[in-house]
């Protein structure tokens, strides 16, 4: 009892400062949870909100910021480096079966990648005439091709794809002095990176997102059946408008982790000024928020 007392009044006497660099360390979430242990914490976070809540904003804007530039902005990068850019955020783009069997491409994700590819691309009328299977077997094969190299069993019964030494032939690029598909031998080369599509692999590893909060193109029809065009705009409003993040055009979706967070997203695009003007709120949601 006496240490605990004791430990207690050794926080609560730390100067302000020292106190509130601490907090701004600390998840939006533990923030409002400590704020509610006593009314000296209360006092603190209240009289303090911009201060706590500036830094958080900051990151996760950035976060998010660089996230759909990575997804989006392709200058300068080979095709392997773009395919790099989004086996390693989402894991394989294709889909699997009961048997963990890869089968066929998971639309939403090959649909993003390939009107990305093609918008962002100097010279995308090139890649615009890439036919879907040239593009489709060039990433299987190098998912096969980084499987095989850390030793995964899951790619063995894959449909037949081509070797690399046979995928070049058949696949030739629109224009010779500037192929698509990139030099054969610096993409061999590449292959032996053991870095090479490694990453967090979100939708391999925690599956489809659960709770959207922009519309995306690609989406099934179950889905536009719990969220039906209109809602969109609202929720476009709130991460354009206010959250201050990038369109993402339909290409991608904002999601957010949790349904808590889901609901004070959507009560906020029904009452906007009050989520305006509550930087808390603001920062919680965008800590949960990430792109699909």
């Amino acid at each position: 009892m006496a240490a605990s007392h004791l430990g207690y009044d050794r926080l609560t006497t730390l100067p302000v400062e020292l106190v509130l660099a601490i907090l701004t360390v600390l998840p939006m979430r533990q923030i409002v949870q400590l704020r509610q242990l006593s009314r000296h914490f209360r006092e603190l976070v209240d009289g303090n909100k911009s201060t706590l809540t500036r830094q958080s904003l900051a990151y996760n804007r950035s976060r998010l910021r660089s996230r759909h530039q990575r997804l989006t902005d392709f200058r300068g990068l080979e095709l392997v480096d773009v395919v790099h850019q989004y086996i390693s955020y989402y894991g394989i783009i294709y889909e699997s079966n009961d048997l963990e069997v890869v089968r066929v491409p998971y639309p939403p994700i090959f649909k993003s990648f390939r009107a990305t590819l093609i918008e962002s691309t100097p010279g995308f009328a090139r890649a615009r005439r890439v036919a879907h299977e040239k593009l489709w077997w060039f990433i299987s094969t190098l998912q096969r091709a980084c499987a095989e190299r850390d030793g995964e069993t899951r790619v063995s019964e894959c449909h037949p794809m081509l070797e690399m030494e046979d995928f070049f032939p058949r696949a030739a690029p629109m224009d010779r002095r500037a192929p698509f598909f990139g030099n054969r031998d610096n993409l061999i080369a590449k292959l032996e990176n053991k870095d090479l599509f490694c990453g967090p692999h979100y939708t391999r590893v925690h599956g489809k997102p659960q709770y959207f909060l922009t519309f995306r193109m690609g989406m099934s029809d179950c889905l536009e059946a719990y969220y039906p065009r209109p809602w969109d705009y609202g929720g476009t409003e709130v991460t354009s408008r206010i959250l201050l993040l990038p369109d993402l055009k339909q290409r991608f979706s904002y999601c957010i982790k949790t349904q808590a967070m889901a609901s004070i997203f959507w009560d906020a695009a029904a009452e906007v000024g009050d989520f305006a003007a509550s930087r808390f709120r603001q920062a919680a949601v965008l800590e949960e928020m990430f792109i699909w």
